[in-house]
């Protein structure tokens, strides 16, 4: 009978270890099909496309081959064909080093010729643009070549000095060189147009302040 018990006693334990040890395993994450690829791109600096080649074998993944800039062969990246002189790829070492509409900048062939983009050869710009330091830009804009000696006006006024349309009147500008030099509440001084007539700042002309401010020994005040 006491043998009997034992055995009984072992049955249970073993049932409930090997029941445990079911429960403690976990069964393997159902993997999506291209999830061992972002893995491997999380793992990797070099080899992808588009990225850097490796230093060892292979150098690039996938059947891609490693491209090097024909200028500066430091610079690699890996793709599925060297086709250079064309967009964001590696200028050509003769010329043209790029496609048309696109220009060698820091060995790669970028998009030109529109606004705010690099000039394309030549200096040549599309529309009604001009190349300036480089770039394709508007005329008459501030900071930008005048239109012959022309400049757009827009809320601030501008002012063609040495071919640059430059702001003039305001806001401690230089003053203009047409009348009238300052803008209303605005004072020259030392051939700056400064503020005036406001809260604190110096009384404008004719001892004038603006709202409800009272010129006071020079300045305009409540």
């Amino acid at each position: 009978m006491q043998k009997k018990i034992v055995f009984i006693f072992l049955v249970l334990f073993l049932s409930i270890f090997v029941v445990s040890g079911c429960i403690l395993k976990k069964e393997p994450l159902v993997q999506d099909e291209d999830s061992w690829e972002n893995e491997v791109l999380e793992a990797k600096e070099c080899g992808m496309d588009g990225l850097m080649c490796c230093e060892n074998d292979p150098a690039c993944y996938y059947g891609q081959v490693c491209c090097a800039s024909p200028d500066n062969p430091k610079k690699n990246y890996c793709a599925d064909s060297c086709d250079f002189g064309e967009e964001n790829k590696f200028c050509r070492k003769d010329d043209p080093k790029c496609n048309s509409g696109f220009i060698c900048s820091e060995d790669y062939c970028v998009q030109c010729g529109e606004e705010n983009e690099l000039c394309c050869s030549q200096d040549i710009c599309s529309d009604d643009l001009i190349c300036y330091q480089s770039h394709c830009v508007k005329c008459g804009l501030s900071g930008n070549p005048c239109c012959g000696d022309i400049c757009s006006q827009d809320k601030n006024r501008l002012e063609c000095n040495n071919g640059i349309c430059k702001e003039c009147g305001f806001g401690g500008k230089p003053k203009c060189k047409e009348k009238p030099f300052c803008d209303i509440y605005h004072l020259e001084n030392n051939g700056l147009c400064l503020e005036c007539g406001k809260e604190n700042l110096p009384c404008c002309l004719n001892d004038k302040c603006q709202s409800n401010l009272k010129c006071v020994k020079g300045f305009c005040g409540k």
